[in-house]
């Protein structure tokens, strides 16, 4: 298997406060493209190479980490953006002769700082902190536009219906009942909102000797989402080793991973653009208020903005790590062998749970349990050996001879499972899965296993 590189651009990377790699590098390489997704902390990236893309456009570039392919699970604002030396774009014929079918939505090599021959330890340490906050308000209805539109409707109704007096309207005379709007004045976008703020924290150390290199990392990232509850943790690490064990024999280790939690609920945006301001937030014990109305003969209870928010747990844990290891031998100058070995494991566990104060977590305020619960979890571990052998030779100066001859073996098991469960002891301490008291649904385990 032989190919010859080309690229779209390099760019080399250097450090900046913003919180992942993606965003680092977002417009700066042309024929990159760049989706941050949803715009919540920890959302993830969507990267797309112009050209490369396919007709269900449902497959991203290959992630390559200093040689080694990363599996489609892998994120790239995994890796500490401090430890990154360059970023190389690659597509067509030059990706895929070298990696196959799986460069078909092309390639991104990233190559870290892994080589500090005859260096003295040097320790690095960065602090980065920023602060969001909206330059307005999103506007919505005040309480008193609310109550002129509802009734202004009323009004249209009754008179397209054929009603001469409109206050004999049903609607008409639902709404203008005494006490059918509220005395609050309620700006629930406002009540969901605060200042996103995002620290972030990198340590790192690099140094070697004339036949030793090593470098490790440590970072940490805590962002808080414009929208109350949300926010991102994430812990990344990487080490790195190679050495000379003789003049012809080299070896290398890495390993590299990370820890994130977020919560990802979303649902109070929708529920306040709807909700009515002439309602009001708490009852006077410091409870969720929620109204409730008549409405075609049954009782009507409103959801409340803030206990959607507040009252949903949507967490996502992803635990992921990477190891690799590779010896390079070279006999005589024509001749180089190479073994590669990669493990990777990509573990996601969802939490979820909607307090009774919430619609889903009180069956539709019906009052028929207390809370539901969900968790989901998935895993992934891929293996792969590679090994090669190569011979180059000029002849004259003028002519080249490259051979190389190739394999790889490749496995893949995954594994995935849910289950659910309602009626909980209380909201605030038992609404653990386990704590559940009947069984919502139950998943089913699988697993595959393949290799190539």
């Amino acid at each position: 298997m032989t190919g010859s590189i080309s690229s779209l651009d390099t760019k080399i990377i250097e450090s900046s406060a913003a919180p992942n790699l993606a965003q680092m590098i977002q417009g700066q390489i042309p024929g990159l493209n760049i989706m941050l997704g949803d715009g919540s902390p920890g959302s993830p990236s969507r990267l797309e190479i112009r050209g490369a893309s396919t007709l269900s456009s449902n497959s991203g570039p290959l992630i390559v980490v200093d040689d080694v392919p990363m599996s489609p699970d892998y994120d790239i604002n995994m890796i500490n953006s401090a430890d990154i030396k360059s970023l190389n774009v690659l597509k067509g014929a030059s990706a895929t002769a070298i990696y196959g079918s799986r460069a078909a939505g092309g390639v991104i090599m990233i190559t870290t700082k892994n080589n500090s021959r005859n260096k003295k330890p040097v320790i690095q340490y960065s602090f980065d902190f920023t602060n969001q906050r909206l330059v307005s308000d999103i506007r919505t209805l005040t309480a008193d536009e609310f109550k002129t539109l509802l009734l202004e409707a009323a009004r249209n109704e009754a008179r397209a219906s054929g009603y001469e007096d409109i206050t004999q309207s049903a609607d008409y005379q639902r709404f203008s009942t005494p006490g059918f709007f509220g005395e609050s004045n309620t700006p629930w976008m406002s009540t969901l909102m605060q200042d996103a703020i995002t620290m972030q924290h990198r340590v790192s150390i690099q140094g070697g000797t004339a036949e030793t290199s090593y470098n490790a990392s440590f970072s940490y990232l805590n962002e808080e989402g414009m929208l109350k509850s949300l926010y991102n943790k994430r812990y990344t690490y990487n080490a790195g080793f190679n050495t000379d064990i003789s003049k012809k024999l080299k070896a290398t280790v890495n390993v590299n991973g990370s820890f994130t939690r977020r919560n990802r609920n979303p649902r109070g945006m929708e529920t306040a653009i709807a909700a009515r301001p002439d309602v009001k937030v708490y009852n006077e014990d410091g409870s969720f208020y929620h109204q409730q109305y008549q409405y075609g003969g049954r009782l009507v209870t409103t959801k409340n903005p803030l206990a959607e928010i507040t009252g949903t747990r949507d967490q996502e844990d992803r635990n992921n790590i990477n190891l690799s290891t590779s010896l390079d031998w070279k006999p005589i100058s024509l001749l180089n062998f190479s073994m590669r070995y990669s493990f990777q494991r990509y573990h996601t566990d969802y939490d979820y749970y909607a307090s009774s104060e919430t619609y889903e977590g009180s069956d539709n305020f019906s009052g028929k349990f207390n809370g539901y619960g969900k968790r989901t979890n998935y895993l992934t571990t891929e293996q792969e050996v590679e090994a090669r052998a190569s011979f180059t030779k000029t002849f004259k100066q003028k002519h080249y001879l490259n051979l190389m001859v190739a394999g790889t073996y490749n496995e893949n098991n995954a594994e995935n499972y849910w289950f659910a469960m309602d009626n909980f002891g209380d909201d605030n301490v038992q609404n653990g899965i386990w704590q559940g008291t009947e069984p919502y649904e139950r998943g089913l385990k699988t697993v595959t296993l393949w290799g190539v």
